[in-house]
């Protein structure tokens, strides 16, 4: 069987949404601040549980629970980005992408229509959370009564308070690349599967052409019409084992901020409804940058679950190839 490998990344056809939400947490600089971004945030995240167990308040847990398991969030998505975030260009180094382009017309069109439409809508939820980010840098008159740094930078550290309040708003334009990095990572790493897998399949459909003019029973008796498929079919269960493998390491690796970002998603969802619940009033000021925000992030969930139905259906499409070759064989 006939195939090509992609220089991969240079010839990668995500490279242009790569940029945004792979490269860019590889370079030294943007480490380094997103070091930096996690220590301020654990660094309030703890100070605010503490004030929390202090003296516990409804009214003051609802007023800030958005913005403390906001926090917590982010404090979950900068470490995946730190720790795990080259799982998914190493994953598809070692799986050796193969050429989309020259093996079927049709399957080469499809997966240059999905590319597109894939990078577009990773570089517009790119940029809509960066908009959010740089609107969040800019304090409305409730901006106290949400985030809850500002009363402890003027508590506790009256003096700088306003120039931590100045780092802290600043750390807002890398964040706001950094919250939905992991999910919109798993957009690109699943579409490249889901293209590799359309063309194992077209390379599995294509073993029944040899035969669709001969009778079966003059097929069975031919030894080298049997070698061929037999031989075909190994290197084809081989590829997919290489692809399910590396899937399932790169799955693997990142485990356990699946299940962090599940609870650090529900806990941020919940409290989110229960603050405009009871503070509905006092959103009108801030309508930009919640309406931003909330747009970014159910961009963000959408995709995800598509991309994640789509790689589900394919896959389970994949897993029915041994008994869609089984008459010629």
């Amino acid at each position: 069987m006939e195939y090509e490998e992609t220089d991969y990344p240079r010839e990668d056809p995500l490279k242009n949404a790569r940029y945004l939400i792979v490269d860019i947490f590889q370079m030294k600089l943007v480490k380094l601040l997103l070091l930096i971004a996690l220590a301020i945030n654990v660094i309030l995240f703890v100070v605010q549980t503490y004030l929390f167990l202090e003296k516990f308040d409804k009214y003051y847990f609802v007023l800030y629970a958005p913005l403390y398991f906001g926090t917590f969030f982010i404090i979950i998505a900068t470490t995946a980005v730190l720790s795990v975030s080259h799982l998914t260009p190493d994953g598809l180094k070692s799986l050796k992408l193969w050429k989309t382009d020259k093996i079927n017309r049709n399957i080469a069109q499809r997966i240059q229509m999905e590319s597109k439409l894939i990078t577009n809508y990773l570089i517009a939820s790119s940029i809509l959370a960066l908009i959010s980010g740089l609107l969040h840098m800019f304090p409305t008159k409730t901006y106290k009564e949400i985030f809850f740094a500002y009363p402890i930078f003027e508590r506790f550290v009256p003096t700088w308070q306003n120039e931590l309040s100045w780092i802290y708003r600043t750390s807002f334009v890398l964040t706001s690349l950094t919250m939905p990095a992991s999910c919109n990572q798993l957009v690109y790493a699943t579409s490249h599967v889901r293209h590799q897998i359309y063309v194992l399949l077209h390379l599995a459909e294509e073993l029944n052409v040899e035969s669709e003019n001969e009778r079966i029973d003059v097929l069975v008796d031919d030894r080298q019409f049997q070698k061929n498929v037999k031989e075909n079919l190994i290197f084809i269960f081989r590829r997919h084992n290489n692809i399910y493998t590396v899937s399932s390491d790169v799955k693997d690796g990142i485990r356990i901020f699946i299940v962090l970002f599940a609870v650090a998603g529900g806990l941020l969802g919940i409290s989110v409804l229960l603050f405009v619940f009871m503070f509905q009033q006092s959103l009108h000021s801030d309508f930009l940058h919640i309406g931003s925000l909330g747009m970014a992030g159910v961009a963000t969930f959408v995709a995800v679950i598509a991309a994640g139905q789509e790689f589900e259906n394919v896959v389970n499409r994949n897993s029915l190839l041994p008994l869609h070759l089984l008459q010629v064989y």
